[in-house]
Parts: structure tokens; C-alpha cells; sequence
């Protein structure tokens, strides 16, 4: 079936977000036999994230966050006119907040899916909704669409296994990608866990990555360990250039965030920390080849030496 305008809004602020999203932009492309047009928010850098992708038209980086009434008003306008200049004929939208299903209602595409949303009382009444992770909402909500050809598949283009990656600094293979914090703060590892681990690895290029915002915090606390001359610093680096790297790395190890889903989208061997409080290892369902540590229920030391004995299985040091 030919349809002229697919458009999916992507509100979540997350990296893995926009990767959990994979299955549905896929299924939609080969069901409709178009491109897909989506409206996305700026913070979860799906321009670079999807930029590999066939199956993308284009992406509208558009202001999500929250703000007050009157700013609203015209926010809900400017994101109405926004949708109905794009001619859109199937419109999905995978967020069932109030103040973007509004918007959607009123606008001119000719079929509109809410995520979460099946009837008037899941308007007004949907505390379930976050009990379920978004990944597995993008699921069922392809088995609901009940399209001829569903795509299950998380993972990332693999043209980006083809693509240089320009670093002043020398490395060579194997190689590993240390993820040392979350966006949010919330679910970060042990920073002395991270050092055992590191301490131990002593032929392999190790590339260190933080929030941006946080380098300096990290500068501080692994001064010594960013002065190696087998470890690269990737705070810096833009997202395109750090899919690139990760691309490069045989092993992948931080808390539950972006970077985890980045590797596990492109097929690496994962190893993933979360707390029980903060985290949910959504993770799991981008690829089997994850192994995950509860911080909550195991100690430091249990996972630094299970870390380290995978790390030599796979022939590491």
C-alpha cells in the first residue's frame, strides 16, 4: 500500500528511546512503502541516531518540554500547524500525555494512533502505561496495527560499521567502551568499581565516555586513569562520532543508558549495571547478547570480578 505521508512524533528524551522505536519506523516503511517523516525532540539526537537509516524522510526537532498555560497555547499551535503542513494521512504518536494528544486530536491527518491510548477513559486514566516500558508498548503496538510485514528488529543500519572515525589520539584493537554515567544521574555505578575494572585491562584501547555536563567531575576523579595513553576520553564527541567508536569496540560496559543501547543496537557484547530503584534493564530486548549486574543485590566486588572474567573469556588482556 502506497501512502504518501507517514508521520511518527517521538517525544522521549532519550537516547535508547529512539532506538526503541526502531521496530515500528521499519514496520511502517516496508507496510506503506514510504519514508517516515518524524517530529522528535531535540534532546535525544535521533537526527544522528537514525541518520544510517533507508527508511527515514526526515526529522522536525521540535520544543517537548513542559512550560505554563499561555505558553502552551501557543506551543499547541505552532505544533498543530507543524502537522498539518506535512499533509499527513497516518499520524502515530508514542506518548499519551495530555498536552500532546491535544494537539494530535485536533490536527488534519486522516488516521490517528495515540500510544496508550485506546479509549475516552485512558485520556483521563492511564497510571498503567509506565509500568510497561516503552520498548515493549512499541511492540504491541505493531502486533495491534496487525501490518502484513512486522519488523522486530532493534538494531542500527550496518553501514555504520564502514565509517572512519577521525581522533587525534592513536588507538588500535580490541577495543572497549566504558560508559560512566546516566543522563539523569540517578542509576551510576560505584566510580571505584569502574577503576578495578579498568586497572585490570592492560593490552586493549579504552575509550571512556561521560555526560558532557560531568567531564569535569570525572577529570577530578580519574585524573591519573585520563593521562593513559590507552584511554580516550569521548565526552566531547558528538553522538555520530560516538556510534562510530562503539561500532569500532569489541565489549561495551556502563550503567543502563544510551550507550548501552547504542551498543547492544549494533550487536556488541553488552555489560550493563543498573539499581533496582532508578533502572529497568529495558535494555534486554534490543539483543540477547547483554549480560546485566544488579547493583542493588550484588556487591562491588562480586561484579568487578564476574566483569573481569568475561573480559577474559573474550580474550581481552
Amino acid at each position: 500500500m502506497k501512502i504518501k505521508t507517514v508521520l511518527v512524533i517521538i517525544p522521549h528524551r532519550g537516547i535508547g528511546d529512539v532506538i526503541y522505536h526502531l521496530p515500528l519506523l521499519k514496520t511502517l516503511y516496508e507496510n506503506y512503502n514510504t519514508k517516515i517523516t518524524v517530529i522528535s525532540n531535540k534532546v535525544n539526537k535521533s537526527k544522528d541516531i537514525l541518520k544510517e537509516e533507508i527508511f527515514l524522510n526526515k526529522i522536525i526537532y521540535y520544543d517537548f518540554n513542559r512550560t505554563n498555560i499561555i505558553y502552551y497555547f501557543f506551543k499547541f499551535i505552532k505544533l498543530l500547524k507543524i502537522i498539518n503542513d506535512l499533509n499527513t494521512e497516518i499520524l502515530i504518536l508514542t506518548d499519551p500525555s495530555k498536552r500532546l494528544v491535544i494537539p494530535v486530536f485536533f490536527c488534519k491527518a486522516k488516521e490517528k494512533i495515540y500510544l496508550g491510548i485506546q479509549s475516552f477513559k485512558d485520556f483521563f486514566f492511564r497510571k498503567n502505561f509506565r509500568k510497561i516500558t516503552l520498548a515493549n508498548h512499541i511492540i504491541n503496538l505493531i502486533k495491534t496495527m496487525k501490518l502484513k510485514n512486522p519488523n522486530f528488529s532493534f538494531k542500527l543500519n550496518k553501514r555504520w560499521y564502514n565509517q572512519k572515525v577521525d581522533i587525534k589520539k592513536s588507538f588500535k584493537k580490541p577495543c572497549i567502551f566504558f560508559s560512566l554515567d546516566s543522563h539523569h544521574n540517578q542509576n551510576n555505578w560505584s566510580i571505584d568499581g569502574f577503576k578495578k575494572i579498568i586497572d585490570k585491562i592492560k593490552n586493549s584501547t579504552i575509550f571512556i565516555n561521560t555526560s558532557p555536563i560531568n567531564l569535569k567531575y570525572f577529570k577530578r576523579k580519574f585524573f591519573n586513569y585520563f593521562l593513559r595513553k590507552n584511554v580516550i576520553v569521548t565526552s566531547k564527541f558528538s553522538i555520530r562520532k560516538l556510534i562510530k567508536i562503539i561500532s569500532y569496540c569489541k565489549i561495551i560496559i556502563g550503567n543502563e543508558s544510551g550507550p548501552v543501547c547504542v551498543g547492544a543496537a549494533l550487536n556488541k557484547k553488552v555489560i550493563s549495571i543498573y539499581t533496582e530503584k532508578h533502572t529497568r534493564p529495558e535494555s534486554k530486548i534490543i539483543s540477547k547478547n547483554i549480560k546485566y549486574f544488579n547493583a542493588t543485590k550484588l556487591s562491588e566486588s562480586t561484579i568487578t570480578n564476574s566483569i573481569d572474567k568475561i573480559l577474559q573469556k573474550s580474550f581481552i588482556n
